[in-house]
């Protein structure tokens, strides 16, 4: 199957809202795992745009050298730019979303869909993401991910829907 930007724009749209409704209803692990890919949709889609539909992709799952790869980061300063945003403003900008990037790069991997939720919070725990969380250490780093991922998503469509707006 053959995916143009476009499509995966619409797959990171069509992913961030049910993996809101599945941490509202305790489902942490596929939470995550839909969350971190509605990201890494969301990037393919940049990266594929800036680089072509037939470029190789490196390192298709790492969430951080694919936000590196895509541009969105840039993409996204020079519209907060634009608009107005004081160079303060620009910049506590890119530290937020340099933060939530590292988020879900810290926390999501592509190996999450085989995960039960007794292996991730194993994985976790080795990860010591559960350190200085108090309560349930997994719904804490779903929380994080979900939260993070629909700032990103947010950001990325926003982004996209002016580019087809010019």
């Amino acid at each position: 199957m053959r995916f143009l930007p476009d499509h995966y724009v619409e797959a990171a749209s069509e992913r961030i809202e049910p993996a809101v409704d599945l941490f509202r209803i305790g489902h942490y692990s596929l939470a995550l795992d839909t969350a971190g890919r509605a990201v890494e949709c969301l990037l393919r889609a940049y990266f594929f745009r800036r680089n072509g539909v037939d470029a190789k992709l490196e390192g298709a799952h790492d969430i951080l050298k694919l936000f590196r790869a895509s541009g969105l980061k840039e993409i996204a300063l020079g519209a907060h730019q634009r608009r107005g945003d004081s160079e303060g403003q620009s910049e506590r900008f890119g530290r937020a979303l340099g933060a939530d990037i590292h988020d879900v790069g810290q926390i999501w991997s592509d190996d999450l869909r085989y995960a039960s939720e007794s292996r991730l919070r194993t994985h976790l725990r080795q990860m010591n993401l559960h350190r200085g969380v108090k309560g349930d250490f997994l719904k804490f780093n779903a929380q994080r991910l979900v939260e993070a991922a629909r700032r990103i998503v947010a950001e990325g469509v926003e982004r996209w829907s002016d580019s087809k707006r010019k």
